[in-house]
């Protein structure tokens, strides 16, 4: 029944068509006296509800697209698949559910993934500085997870997973980086040093006034006990003559072993010392 309805369409238009025409034309030969103005209205209205009941009947499916039926009482009518063109439908109890099979194919997925990836890519990773992108690599992840999902899901694509496994930068922002680097390193040893200069400034001052302190302490023990100065000569000499024995015991050790040397030489060739 739908067949003989479809193929009889175009000409229950035309004769829509010339209807319409035809109560146009009886509108204006009836508009001169009241009662005929009512008339046309009535065929008017009569008129704008047929036009109504024909445009909910039709549906157009375009190029490159395919259609299937909807029905209330009896659901998806999958084994019908209506081709382009101008089709027919019962207003109210059947609706046609369209597809656009121009974008689907074996390799669909392998087409249009490389696409929203570049664009969900840039859209996340400009929200990111270089050093975050390297700090905080788990919600840049995460972030680019879920936009790509839903993105994916705008052309019936259904991801499993989503991860980051490599950053990789140009080599001018590499060189860049490592020039900073190194100079964040000298500007650490630079200060290193100013710090060691002021701790050896600190040390030798407080050295200084160790030492100043010790000279006002002797000065005083000197000027009020006199026999102070004597016991610091007497050690110093004490110290000294430690010295110099220790030297002399050195300098007996020396010839000793030069003797032994010179004796053990002596004996294993005897006719150097004949010459």
């Amino acid at each position: 029944m739908l067949v003989f309805i479809e193929c009889n369409l175009h000409r229950l238009i035309v004769v829509f068509q010339g209807l319409l025409e035809l109560l146009r034309q009886i509108a204006a030969r009836m508009s001169s006296g009241s009662r005929g103005a009512g008339i046309g209205v009535k065929l008017l209205i009569g008129a704008g509800a047929l036009a109504y009941g024909v445009k909910e009947a039709t549906y157009t499916v375009e190029g490159g697209q395919r259609a299937i039926i909807f029905n209330r009482i009896g659901g998806m009518q999958m084994d019908t698949v209506l081709s382009e063109g101008l089709h027919f439908r019962i207003p109210w109890f059947q609706y046609p559910i369209i597809y656009d099979i121009r974008r689907l194919g074996q390799d669909y997925d392998e087409r249009v993934l490389p696409s929203i990836v570049n664009e969900v890519l840039k859209s996340v990773v400009a929200k990111f500085n270089a050093s975050q992108l390297i700090t905080q690599r788990a919600q840049v992840s995460l972030l680019i997870r879920r936009e790509l999902f839903e993105r994916a899901k705008d052309f019936n694509i259904i991801l499993d997973d989503v991860a980051i496994t490599d950053l990789s930068f140009s080599r001018e922002y590499t060189a860049a980086v490592e020039a900073k680097q190194v100079a964040q390193q000298e500007a650490q040893r630079a200060q290193f040093y100013v710090e060691k200069a002021k701790q050896d400034q600190r040390q030798k001052i407080i050295q200084a006034e160790g030492e100043a302190e010790a000279a006002k302490m002797l000065g005083e023990a000197v000027t009020k006990n006199p026999g102070y100065l004597k016991l610091r000569k007497i050690r110093a000499a004490q110290n000294i003559a430690k010295t110099v024995r220790c030297v002399h015991l050195n300098m007996i050790q020396v010839i000793d072993l030069l003797d032994q040397w010179f004796s053990t030489f002596s004996a294993r060739h005897p006719q150097q010392d004949h010459l």
